[in-house]
């Protein structure tokens, strides 16, 4: 959802800028032994020319997503290996995709760019391990969370997604290629008609989705969360109106769609424990855009509150209490995100903010949780 709001906006701000590009990595993909252009690179020269997509922390290392804007004579997205703690450049690549709508997974031997063609799964070396062509499979579209629902296991061997031909959730097994079939979608009452969001954890489908509570409702329903057992099929289901999902730790954070203004929105969040089968309910502060979060660690909650109106604020809740970071991001920012450093207990924030009267550039900073 983020993904979308952030180049969104810097598309109004920079004019003429350029969307030309493959939707499929044809450099790195066919040749793992490009030599890495690291050498003399530091991560504030790379953004003299790129923006930050997004950031992941694996161990003491940052895996970093960048987009080049209003220029052609650069790669279109860099995908960059740091140290966490100084932002030293380990490792870098160039990646042909023009990567704005996608994100950075990670997963137990590296991590990959989730988008809606293929998942190009690297280890911190940058060296290819693992390439899913998802047009290979008839994965249905989910037109609410505007890309096809799809989630690959930590191990990398298996993966769910909506059967477009049987309109069935299955779970397939990516070594011997057997699907096996999970939950059948339908039109009728109580059932769900369509998952947006999925995450495979320990034994579970987590998920969220539209399913039908009413005939009244038969074509619109109603928002709903949950899990389904992976050994069993049972499903456990929860309802909750207008909803968007972000997965951390075999944790689903739950939170309202678009809300413009105080008047609109439940003005909560949900923390749902996919295991336990146990929803944790986190009250927000009342103010434009805290619909705009985060979910860096299974037991913090960001918010980012009044982003584009000059007056924007991070705002931290954990363990029941909230905190405002004055100092955490700058009140001009027009795009914000972060990830958790589990060694050296810090969020790290990316944002963008304006760089004049018709650029942007984006910066890091640190708030300290130790």
């Amino acid at each position: 959802m983020k993904k979308l709001i952030i180049f969104l906006l810097v598309t109004v701000l920079l004019t003429g800028c350029s969307k030309t590009t493959s939707e499929k990595d044809t450099t790195a993909q066919k040749d793992q032994t490009t030599e890495n252009t690291k050498e003399g690179n530091t991560l504030d020269s790379l953004m003299e020319h790129y923006l930050i997509s997004d950031i992941a922390c694996r161990g003491e290392k940052l895996i970093i997503l960048l987009v080049a804007f209003n220029n052609t004579e650069i790669s279109p997205s860099k995908i960059v290996v740091a140290d966490s703690k100084d932002y030293r450049i380990l490792e870098e690549i160039d990646d042909d995709n023009y990567n704005t709508n996608a994100s950075i997974v990670t997963v137990d031997d590296g991590f990959y760019i989730k988008r809606s063609t293929d998942f190009t799964v690297y280890d911190d070396k940058l060296k290819i391990i693992k390439q899913i062509d998802l047009d290979q499979f008839a994965i249905k579209f989910s037109t609410a969370a505007g890309s096809p629902a799809v989630s690959l296991s930590q191990d990398l061997k298996q993966m769910t997604y909506v059967n477009s031909e049987k309109n069935m959730l299955v779970l397939r097994n990516l070594e011997t290629g057997i699907e096996k079939d999970i939950y059948q979608l339908s039109d009728s009452v109580g059932k769900i008609m369509n998952f947006d969001q999925l995450y495979i954890c320990d034994g579970y489908i987590g998920f969220n989705g539209r399913y039908i509570y009413a005939e009244d409702f038969e074509i619109l329903g109603s928002n709903a969360y949950g899990r389904i057992n992976i050994e069993t099929n049972q499903i456990d289901m929860f309802q909750k109106d207008g909803i968007s999902s972000l997965f951390e730790d075999d944790h689903m954070l739950l939170v309202d769609v678009l809300r413009n203004d105080d008047e609109h929105g439940t003005k909560e969040a949900i923390i749902y424990d996919v295991n336990d089968n146990r929803s944790q309910t986190v009250k927000l502060k009342s103010s434009y855009n805290s619909y705009d979060m985060d979910f860096p660690k299974s037991d913090i909650v960001i918010s980012y509150n009044d982003v584009g109106r000059n007056t924007a604020k991070l705002l931290l809740y954990q363990n029941g209490e909230e905190q405002i970071c004055e100092d955490g991001i700058p009140k001009e920012v027009v795009e914000v995100g972060s990830c958790y450093d589990e060694k050296n207990k810090k969020l790290i924030l990316f944002y963008t903010i304006p760089a004049g009267e018709s650029s942007v550039k984006s910066e890091i900073s640190e708030v300290d949780l130790s």
